[in-house]
């Protein structure tokens, strides 16, 4: 069972006037980001490095702000390893809750992967950039938010299927699985934690949210 075509992870797009020229700026917004910092960032080196007037870089972004704040979300974006309607394919292809938690587990083992792990740990850090910049967190949110929104249509289907248990409402569902793979980059920090361990613990938990 599909989900909806309208429930499907969004495009990756950032805004409707996603034109090469606000590409090209973020391009070099980014790299400034990423290697000196928020504090390094002059419009005029932006401007002279893309190749973008500044009243061009305002046009599209307002200020310097909006500027870090579109770049920000375009970085958050782009560490979101969520692949939409594939994924919910996979989970939802399931003939029952066991099924289901042996897919989960091997999402997991697939979520070892180092480009899967490196951007758990660059969502970390872009949200902890937003939590000091108030006016970055409304892009970061609403990209949370529609990650949210597509596993809570799995969860909706499962209710639906008779296989989520009593109390466990689908939205909450879903931030267990979307916790289960933040939670990996505290993991990492402490290799004291086995990986076998941590998918134990994940497996057994999904168990007690499924009628098996």
């Amino acid at each position: 069972m599909a989900l909806a075509a309208d429930t499907r992870f969004p495009p990756v797009r950032l805004t409707q006037r996603g034109t090469d020229t606000v590409d090209r700026t973020l391009d070099v917004v980014i790299t400034i980001l990423d290697s000196d910092g928020e504090a390094s960032l002059r419009l005029a080196d932006v401007s002279e490095r893309s190749g973008v007037s500044i009243g061009s870089i305002y046009h599209h972004f307002g200020s310097r702000d909006g500027l870090i704040a579109a770049a920000r979300e375009r970085q958050f974006r782009d560490s979101l390893t969520y692949r939409g309607q594939t994924d919910a394919d996979t989970y939802l292809a399931s003939k029952t809750p066991a099924e289901f938690i042996e897919r989960f587990d091997e999402m997991l083992r697939m979520s070892e992967a180092a480009d899967v792990a490196a951007g758990r740990r660059r969502r970390f850090e872009l949200i902890g950039a937003a939590a000091r910049r108030p006016q970055d967190l409304p892009g970061v949110v609403a990209l949370e938010a529609a990650y949210l929104d597509a596993g809570e249509q799995i969860g909706q289907v499962l209710h639906e299927r008779g296989w989520l248990a009593d109390g466990v409402e689908p939205r909450a569902f879903a931030l267990f699985l979307h916790s289960v793979s933040m939670a990996r980059v505290v993991r990492d920090l402490d290799d004291a934690v086995s990986f076998n361990a941590w998918r134990v613990i994940a497996a057994r938990a999904l168990d007690g949210m499924l009628v098996c």
